[in-house]
């Protein structure tokens, strides 16, 4: 009996981790800050590259300017995992595309994962 119990909470276990281990429950927010020459030139770059982030399945959820510095940039990006995240911050063609926008600083990113 006691064998039963315990392969019985085993299967449960299982189960429960199968049905909360959705693919939303992997998903990260990266919080990148960096600043940049020119606001608005930059803005027509970020917005230009767009068709890349959606293709990498990268979701922007906000866009934060700096209330005493309106060139530092603050953005919150969501990825489907963190391995999508990392591949898409480690291509070389999105750090020329940041300097061709006129990023001027290294960025601050921090790779997060929801708590609550």
């Amino acid at each position: 009996m006691k064998k039963v119990f315990l392969a019985t909470l085993a299967l449960i276990a299982i189960i429960s981790f199968a049905f909360t281990s959705k693919s939303e429950d992997k998903k990260v927010t990266i919080l990148i800050s960096h600043e940049v020459k020119d606001f608005d030139a930059w803005k027509k770059g970020f917005d230009s590259d767009e068709v890349n982030r959606k293709n990498a399945g990268m979701k922007v959820i906000a866009l934060y300017r700096s209330t005493d510095k309106p060139n530092v940039i603050t953005g919150l990006i969501e990825a489907p995992n963190a391995e999508v995240a990392n591949k898409f911050l480690s291509n070389p063609d999105l750090k020329a595309n940041m300097e061709k926008a006129g990023v001027i600083s290294a960025p601050d990113i921090r790779m997060l994962n929801k708590v609550q």
